[in-house]
């Protein structure tokens, strides 16, 4: 190593600007570990560099290592930092993490790492920063527990691996052409794709949402990616001006309504939400799974209803609340048997107002009791005297009430049968 040279470089800072101009210190792989955990190493030419910056105004009380260059694998194992690590504007060849705690927050700002970036066993108090970080070939991170992994700005990787281990937030970079990005049995409360891009291959088993989770879709485009084996029944799901119809799922459970993003009112947020359930329901036929394609269809159908307005659109409104009303846009037969039974009881008590008035106004536990039978048998005559009115229908205004309810009941009979039928007709 030769003699430590007494020309010290204190509280190097290299800027965003400089990070191609200023000349890279090439450090042995044992003088890079010393520097982020130290704040000092010791050159190839013997000299001494200091790069701990007691008060930076945006990393106070850290380790900033900075443009350095490392041509041979970096191993830092089972070891414990209580201040903010920082490598900023450097190059490595492999870096492998094992078995460390880091109290604060680690941030690597334009480092390129030529081959593989490898955690294994970590925690992270605060958060794990990768922003404008170039891994030529794997990211993976194995069974580690960090508050925030943030894939920010511009981060390109090859191919991004995550197994196992708890995140409370993991907002993802854009994946290349050719590129990956696999999760497998990951516990978390918060999953974003914010502006984000594939334009390779996504895959998620086994996810495990945690107490609250979401998950964001938000200007993306999500190009070819997979579910498997996935409960997100309790996990509130946002996908907002966002492209999804190249997913494939199974063994998957989904929430049957998706969320409503933050600053916008339902109202707001309705065309939005017609547009996202369309997309689920254009995935769910892709794969002929009719229980989601209904679940998605009806949801579809309840946002685009709550678009219109009553005054400008009557037909349309009245015909999706029929719908919703009758069977859940063809999703319960059922509701559908409700709708026939409570319009023939609605409609049989008006063709009986007198005699049900009477009722109401001598009403005792005594006089129900007698008259159950009576009002029971009239009412199953009324329900299946599809086309001939009863013969104790005698007033005009009873049989004028009459036909009318013929074609609530028909409605509502139609209605059931179709939804009945839902898992054995085509789209």
């Amino acid at each position: 190593m030769g003699a430590i040279s007494t020309d010290i470089t204190l509280g190097r800072w290299i800027t965003e600007e400089q990070c191609s101009s200023s000349e890279k210190v090439e450090l042995s792989a044992d003088q890079f570990v010393s520097a982020i955990t130290t704040g000092r190493a010791i050159d190839k030419s013997g000299k001494e560099i200091n790069f701990w910056v007691l008060e930076h105004f945006n990393y106070p009380d850290s380790y900033i290592v900075d443009n350095v260059i490392v041509h041979e694998p970096v191993r830092i194992e089972r070891l414990s930092f209580s201040k903010i690590i920082v490598l900023k504007c450097s190059s490595l060849e492999n870096l492998f993490i094992k078995e460390c705690e880091f109290q604060k927050k680690v941030h690597f700002i334009k480092v390129n790492i030529e081959e593989r970036f490898s955690i294994h066993d970590i925690s992270i108090g605060e958060e794990l920063s990768l922003s404008d970080m170039n891994v030529q070939n794997t990211f993976e991170l194995y069974r580690s527990t960090i508050n925030r992994l943030d894939f920010s700005r511009n981060c390109l990787c090859k191919e991004i691996g995550i197994y196992g281990g708890t995140y409370f937030n993991i907002r993802f970079p854009r994946i290349p052409k050719e590129g990956k990005l696999l999760l497998y049995k990951v516990a978390f409360v918060t999953l974003s794709f914010y502006e984000f891009s594939n334009l390779g291959y996504i895959h998620l088993n086994g996810l495990k949402p945690q107490e609250n989770s979401s998950i964001w879709i938000t200007d993306s485009i999500m190009g070819l990616w997979e579910i498997i084996s996935c409960n997100f029944g309790k996990t509130a799901i946002l996908i907002f001006s966002s492209k999804i119809t190249d997913g494939f799922y199974t063994n998957t459970i989904f929430p049957k309504r998706l969320d409503v993003g933050f600053g916008r009112t339902k109202k707001e947020d309705h065309p939005h939400l017609r547009d996202s359930y369309n997309q689920l329901k254009t995935i769910a036929s892709k794969q002929s799974d009719r229980k989601h394609f209904l679940q998605f269809q009806a949801a579809e159908l309840r946002s685009f209803e709550a678009t219109l307005s009553w005054f400008k659109d009557f037909p349309t409104k009245f015909q999706l609340n029929a719908m919703r009303l009758s069977n859940n846009y063809g999703d319960s037969w059922v509701r559908g048997i409700l709708f026939i039974l409570f319009f023939n009881l609605l409609f049989l008590l008006l063709a009986k107002h007198q005699e049900t008035l009477q009722f109401l106004k001598n009403y005792s536990s005594q006089v129900a009791k007698s008259k159950f039978a009576s009002f029971l048998a009239n009412y199953f005559e009324f329900l299946f005297s599809i086309a001939k009115k009863p013969d104790w229908i005698e007033t005009d205004f009873g049989t004028i009430v009459f036909y009318i309810s013929r074609a609530f009941i028909t409605f509502g009979i139609y209605q059931m049968v179709a939804a009945f039928r839902k898992f054995g007709k085509g789209d």
